[in-house]
């Protein structure tokens, strides 16, 4: 499956990962779709 890997700060990297085995009292979710706000992504400065 694919995931969102985070490796450092800046560094988030789309992977190929194994599909993890939820536990006891877990479940394991399909995301559809997911957004990002604007005001969530700071402004660069040059």
């Amino acid at each position: 499956m694919k995931a969102a890997v985070l490796h450092a700060v800046g560094d988030l990297r789309t992977e190929e990962v194994a599909r993890p085995a939820p536990g006891p009292g877990e479940v394991l979710l399909q995301v559809r779709a997911c957004g990002v706000c604007g005001s969530d992504i700071p402004p660069r400065i040059p």
